[in-house]
């Protein structure tokens, strides 16, 4: 088979849950974790020995330092120095992609911390403990060969691994056999050199033969045609990538058509957990070059803003980055493309901290000053009026309709009082929106919106700028209203918002 016809079978058994990734040490090496090899030529070093066997030699210096030295020696050199979204990149893809089971015989927590900062919940499996205590249908990352919160549960030296072949009954290793009658895996990072994986899958195709089970995955980096055809006859097929840039590249693949699966499937099972696509620091930083460069028309600028921060997911550390970005892109003076891809993105980027998505509602406010943002009834512009962005984003954060009118006056008069405090007068057009927003959403119906501003405050700011336009805008204040009857407009406004889909919702 061919490297397209292999990813293909790949990517079709992720979209459809039937295979289970599996990581070896080679994934912790961005975070500048030791691999095995590293491991043991420490060892080595330390023992003057020459025995070139791994396990003869983990063997050798648990006898003669003890097994809590062996321990502690494994945790300093399996410490992950590196913890963030590029060094997590490929973990955190994969864990995008909302696999139920992930099996790993790395010792480090880097998948933990990986599923920490995307808030994906699964639970640790060392021991039978944690298998009994698992819920039904509780997503877990099973560590295969031990966890430092139990050393007796390291498999590591030359007796551990007799003692767990020996043994047919360990509980992880039934949970194995019993995974992998029905899923395949994927080997991540892995050089299949385990004795006790390598001898699960002899005995399963011993047992039940290859073409009863479903053929299992391998990702190499270093072509062996004997080594090849020793994982054929278990039943395992070789990926033959060139580089680690190669596999980044293939696991953007799946994770691509993991989301876009799930978007066609969503109305199938609106229950099920929808994978999603990460936004890294990387992708970020590559984002502010490409505006930066004067290679780009601003319409490709506002095309690659939205196609790379449109329903995306965000790793904690990466929020404030993404968070400053949109601040810096309202504030600065760019063109009104750039501003209107940040003011269309942020409907479909999700924001965990409130605290961000508040915050850029009063930034998004100085957008008003702009007729393209300002809701115009005479040429149908609803797509990209301010106010009603505001609304809905709003709305989906407090999923309640007078909270959402009252944090919408807020976010309108905070803005306003804020042009105050910098001395700025504004246009007699943004004004009257703006004014016209408090009316709609209903201003005057509350007697205190919190943060200060009660009916006095608030009728104060109010007073401020309507002397500064006149009669004119006092007496449109008075009578006017851009929506007048909301229901008679609602659909009219919901197919203007229709066009502003996310870039990533492939059709």
């Amino acid at each position: 088979m061919n490297k397209e016809e292999i990813t293909k079978e790949i990517i079709e058994g992720i979209i459809n849950f039937k295979i289970i990734p599996f990581f070896g040490a080679g994934m912790s090496k961005p975070c500048k974790a030791f691999d095995w090899r590293e491991i043991i030529a420490q060892l080595k070093k330390q023992l003057n020995t020459s025995s070139e066997n791994y396990l003869i030699v983990a063997q050798e210096y648990e006898d003669k330092f003890g097994r809590a030295q062996l321990i502690l020696q494994l945790k300093q050199m399996c410490e992950l120095k590196i913890l963030n979204s590029n060094t997590l990149e490929n973990h955190m893809k994969i864990l995008a992609m909302n696999p139920p089971i992930i099996y790993t015989t790395n010792y480090d927590n880097a998948i933990e911390e990986a599923a920490t900062q995307l808030l994906r919940n699964y639970k640790k499996v060392v021991d039978l403990r944690d298998i009994v205590e698992s819920k039904h249908g509780e997503k877990q990352i099973i560590k295969f060969h031990g966890d430092f919160r139990d050393s007796n549960s390291i498999v590591f030296t030359r007796n551990d691994y007799d003692k767990r072949l020996k043994a047919d009954e360990n509980p992880l290793d039934i949970l194995f056999r019993s995974h992998i009658l029905g899923k395949s895996v994927l080997f991540l990072g892995y050089s299949f050199g385990d004795e006790n994986i390598s001898y699960i899958f002899k005995k399963h195709t011993e047992l039940y033969g290859n073409n009863n089970l479903p053929k299992s995955y391998i990702i190499s980096f270093e072509e062996n045609e004997n080594k090849e055809k020793e994982l054929r006859n278990k039943n395992v097929t070789t990926l033959l990538l060139s580089s680690a840039d190669e596999l980044s590249s293939i696991i953007n693949q799946f994770s691509l058509q993991a989301f876009s699966h799930s978007i066609d499937a969503q109305f199938d099972d609106i229950f099920k957990p929808l994978p999603s696509i990460v936004l890294t620091d990387f992708e970020l930083n590559n984002l502010k070059k490409y505006i930066e460069s004067e290679s780009y028309s601003n319409n490709d600028k506002h095309d690659k803003i939205r196609e790379t921060l449109e329903g995306k997911t965000m790793p904690q550390d990466v929020e404030q980055s993404v968070y400053e970005f949109f601040e810096q892109t309202i504030k600065n003076e760019t063109d009104l493309k750039i501003k209107e891809a940040i003011l269309i993105s942020f409907q479909h980027i999700n924001f965990r901290k409130t605290e961000h998505i508040l915050k850029l509602c009063i930034e998004l406010m100085r957008l008003t000053e702009y007729p393209e943002f300002v809701l115009d009834l005479e040429n149908n512009n609803w797509a990209c009026d301010v106010l009603m962005i505001v609304e809905h984003k709003l709305g989906n954060i407090t999923n309640n309709t007078i909270e959402c009118r009252k944090w919408t006056c807020l976010m309108i008069l905070g803005y306003l009082e804020g042009m105050i405090a910098e001395n700025k007068k504004l246009s007699f057009k943004q004004v009257d929106r703006l004014l016209d927003g408090l009316k709609n959403y209903g201003y005057d119906d509350f007697e205190d919106l919190g943060a200060g501003f009660d009916k006095n405050n608030v009728h104060q700011t109010i007073e401020h700028y309507l002397s500064q336009h006149g009669s004119t805008l006092r007496d449109r204040f008075k009578h006017k209203s851009f929506l007048g009857n909301r229901r008679q407009t609602v659909m009219e406004i919901m197919d203007g918002m229709m066009k502003n889909l996310p870039k990533n919702l492939n059709k």
